[in-house]
């Protein structure tokens, strides 16, 4: 059992939690953000619990050097439909931004919904025509867009793990991200953070890495030794084995 983003509130409104912390005596989470949770929500004991990190296929986000980089080009993934993601602050980072670089462009992986809310956000800060929309992508056409980015937002108030943040790490794009749930832990030092639901500060230190060439090389080198190091398939998968042994060896 893992926590991830709204997950944990589902189950527990099910009232699964007494089931979960009755019949599991080893649960693996993605974080240690996640652990605290599944301790503070369940009440189950530290001891049962081992954080095992998610990997990200550095066979497919990778850093390309035939790609271009974009010049003043953010991505983010922030669905539209998900409060958690954080893409109404995107939005309005993404505005104050606008002010200071005209040509600044946003990929935005996702699509709001049609006169839902933040589709009249967008409308009201008059940015639309500054965002490319782009939904139901390959994995490749999503990388491509990581790859050629200047800089990579992940706004989103709670994050289990924190994919989008780990994929554009690993293309070698410098990413501004806000500590909720994980999204600390996983980014470290490798990114410039922010509080959650701050659109001011997501905006600041996204113009730290704008105005400075010289600053995103230094972070988009940092995201990526992190990523190798730390969120590897290969590791995740020795972690697990070893973890499998030690239960084993523990019930025998």
């Amino acid at each position: 059992f893992q926590a991830e983003d709204g997950i944990r509130d589902s189950v527990a409104s099910r009232g699964l939690g007494d089931v979960y912390k009755r019949q599991l005596d080893n649960i693996v989470s993605v974080s240690q953000n996640a652990k605290q949770d599944i301790q503070k929500d369940f009440g189950i004991e530290e001891s049962r619990i081992r954080v095992i990190y998610n990997g990200v296929d550095q066979s497919v986000f990778r850093k390309s050097l035939e790609a271009t980089k974009l010049q003043n080009r953010i991505i983010s993934v922030a669905s539209a439909d998900e409060p958690l993601k954080g893409a109404k602050y995107l939005i309005e980072a993404f505005h104050l931004l606008a002010k200071d670089y005209p040509n600044l462009r946003l990929d935005f992986i996702g699509s709001p919904k049609s006169g839902g809310t933040l589709d009249k956000l967008i409308d009201g800060l008059g940015v639309r025509n500054k965002i490319d929309f782009h939904s139901k992508l390959s994995i490749e056409k999503m990388v491509s867009l990581y790859q050629k980015a200047t800089i990579a937002i992940v706004p989103s108030d709670y994050e289990g793990f924190g994919f989008p943040a780990v994929e554009a790490m690993a293309c070698g794009t410098p990413v501004v991200s806000t500590v909720g749930g994980s999204l600390g832990e996983i980014v470290g030092e490798a990114g410039l953070l922010t509080p959650i639901r701050d659109p001011q500060a997501l905006a600041s230190q996204a113009r730290k890495l704008l105005s400075n060439v010289a600053t995103q090389h230094a972070y988009s080198a940092q995201g990526l030794d992190r990523v190798q190091k730390n969120f590897t398939w290969e590791e995740a998968a020795t972690r697990l084995d070893t973890y499998y042994k030690e239960i084993l060896a523990n019930n025998s």
